[in-house]
This record gives structure tokens, C-alpha cells and sequence, in this order.
């Protein structure tokens, strides 16, 4: 579970939550995925659901779900934006995202979300996601929860288990008539590019260590101590102007410090941008009022 504590500390403490002491809630094992097996036509779209069920308190979500691209593939809910986008279910309030899409060549989504202050923790059951699938030739194959990993406010993992259907394609399928799946604007959600140092950036950036020449074994203890008294007082002034270097802890952590505000920043950034959108949008909503 490390990997959703470290993305769910750096989207929580950048929403700029107040968090005080967290409470402690008995639950029952959550579940994701999708909970029927469908048939369904060749070259038809059908809209079907990730749902969540018997979750408490839930804030922040990591999901992977895999398919069989041969059979079906997933059309995009937001045609304005770059790449394959889900729908994003009314479950969880829009909030900050790190992974908001869908890879039709690898069939995979990757979901990865935190609302944030000042939404609430949502319990019970509802939707997180509507794929758009596509039956590209007749067949099935598995809709399988590869990984899911759910938080509440306060980055306490909740435990979840993934639920795996099967979908058929099948070109003598009747599309039954179904009440579209509600979903939210997509502009809404705040997409956080993430930051992969490349390996020129991180050569660049790992300290330079200089080894310090060592006396010759040869050298007898009287050479050693023979400097010139003129040598001395130069190593004296290269030493007031090249003080000694941190340890090597120190300078693990000055690295450490470095990336994460590295990674810190463009979250910052993004949630301050938020914030004056949210405002905007409230201004002119209370200008059209009046």
C-alpha cells in the first residue's frame, strides 16, 4: 500500500486540507469493479459502469482495470481533450487528478483521484467511472480489477477488493434501451501533469564527489610533516573558502527536500489555479443572478 499513501499525502496536503485527529470507523471489506456479466452488440457503444460498493468514507481512489483490446474498445468521454478519458461518476466530487485515462492499444484505464477540501468523504454505494465500450469483433472477454486502492481524508488506506465480469460480443445482441449514466463535466476535474525526472536530469542533479588524496604509504611521517609554512597558510584560506561538506546524510535529505518540492510545486500551482477558477465560476454565477 505504499504507493497510494505517497500519492494520496502529496494530493490531500496540497488540497490544503484542515485535517485534525482522525477518527476511527468499523467497516466491512469494500468492492469495485463491475457486477454483471453483459451481452453486447458488435460495433454498438454501451455505457457500463465501475461501481463502488460498501465503502465509508472514501476520498481518495488508485484503479486499474484491464480488458481484451481485440474485443472491445473504449471511446472517449471527453472528445476536446488529449487521449482516452473515462466518464467520471457522480460517487466522488471532482477533485484533483493524477491518471484519468484509457490505453486502447495496451487495453488498461488507469484512475487515479483525491477530492479535495471542501468535499466530505464518501460512504455506501455509487458509481466512480463509465467506460464507453465498444464491441470491435465478436468474442469476450474479462473485465478484471487489476489494482485498487482506496483512502479516506487523512491517507488511511481502506480495504477494497476488486470485482471482475465478463462482457460477450455478440453481433445477434439487441442493444437494450437504457437511461444514459450521469456523469460530470470533465472540465471540472483539475488534471495534475506528473513529474518523471529523466536520467540526464537526475545525473545532473546527483552530488559531484571529489575524493580527497591519501599519502603515499612511501611518504615516511617526517615528508608528511614538512609543509611549507607558505603551503599551510594556503590550505588554511581554501579551507575558510571551500568550507567541508555536508555528510553524506546531509546531503541525502538536501536531495530528498529537492524532489519533493520538485513535485511539489506544479500541485501548488494547480491547486491555487483551481481555487481562482472556483472563484470565478462563483462570481459569474452570482452576476447572472443578479
Amino acid at each position: 500500500m505504499h504507493k497510494i499513501h505517497k500519492i494520496v499525502t502529496v494530493l490531500i496536503v496540497l488540497s490544503i486540507l484542515s485535517i485534525g485527529v482522525a477518527p476511527v470507523f468499523a467497516q466491512g471489506v469494500a468492492e469495485i469493479g463491475v457486477f454483471e456479466d453483459l451481452t453486447i452488440p458488435l460495433n454498438e457503444r454501451v455505457e457500463v459502469p465501475i461501481e463502488i460498493r460498501n465503502v465509508q468514507d472514501l476520498y481518495a481512489v488508485d484503479v486499474t482495470i484491464s480488458f481484451n483490446p481485440a474485443i472491445l474498445t473504449v471511446e472517449d468521454a471527453e472528445p476536446n481533450k488529449a487521449g482516452v478519458q473515462p466518464g467520471l461518476g457522480t460517487f466522488l466530487d471532482a477533485g484533483m487528478t493524477l491518471y484519468n485515462e484509457v490505453d486502447n492499444q495496451r487495453g488498461l484505464v488507469r484512475f487515479v483521484m483525491s477530492q479535495i477540501n471542501p468535499s466530505e468523504g464518501k460512504s455506501g454505494d455509487g458509481i466512480l467511472l463509465v467506460l464507453y465500450f465498444v464491441g470491435k469483433q465478436a468474442g469476450s472477454t474479462q473485465i478484471v480489477v487489476e489494482n485498487a486502492e482506496f483512502s479516506d481524508r487523512y491517507g488511511v488506506a481502506i480495504e477494497v477488493e476488486g470485482v471482475d465480469a465478463e462482457i460477450e460480443v455478440n453481433q445477434d445482441a439487441v442493444l437494450a434501451a437504457a437511461t444514459p449514466i450521469p456523469v460530470q463535466d470533465q472540465g471540472e476535474i483539475l488534471v495534475i501533469e506528473t513529474f518523471t525526472p529523466t536520467p540526464t536530469i537526475m545525473a545532473t542533479l546527483r552530488p559531484v564527489m571529489t575524493a580527497t588524496p591519501q599519502p603515499s604509504s612511501e611518504e615516511k611521517p617526517e615528508e608528511q610533516a614538512a609543509i611549507p609554512e607558505n603551503d599551510q597558510q594556503a590550505e588554511e584560506e581554501d579551507k575558510m573558502d571551500n568550507p567541508a561538506k555536508p555528510e553524506e546524510g546531509e546531503r541525502a535529505e538536501a536531495k530528498n527536500n529537492y524532489y519533493w518540492w520538485l513535485l511539489a510545486l506544479p500541485l501548488i500551482i494547480g491547486a491555487a489555479f483551481w481555487a481562482f477558477h472556483q472563484r470565478r465560476k462563483s462570481e459569474n454565477n452570482e452576476e447572472k443572478g443578479e
